[in-house]
């Protein structure tokens, strides 16, 4: 383990070999920054277009059609129970 020094009290070429760690621990860090920062807008993306696939995904027609034909035949069926009247024939 090194120990802590004053980085004033270090000789000139000391200084320039700490700043040059310095740099090089920067760089790295900014680089894998970049990386984790692309690694999640890529991440996010995927699941956007998992969500716009799953939304544009036609149903099979037959099923559309029976869901079609079963909303008519409720629809008949409310209009046509006894006593019901017509929007037009309510009174308030």
């Amino acid at each position: 383990m090194s120990e802590v020094r004053d980085v004033m009290s270090l000789s000139r070429r000391d200084f320039e070999l700490y700043l040059d760690g310095y740099r090089e621990g920067y760089r790295d860090g900014v680089d894998r920054g970049r990386e984790q920062a692309d690694e999640e807008a890529q991440r996010l993306f995927n699941n956007a277009v998992g969500v716009v696939r799953a939304m544009a995904r036609l149903e099979p027609w037959e099923d559309v059609q029976a869901r079609r034909r079963q909303r008519q035949v409720e629809a008949a069926d409310r209009h046509t129970q006894a006593a019901q009247p017509w929007p037009a024939e309510a009174t308030p």
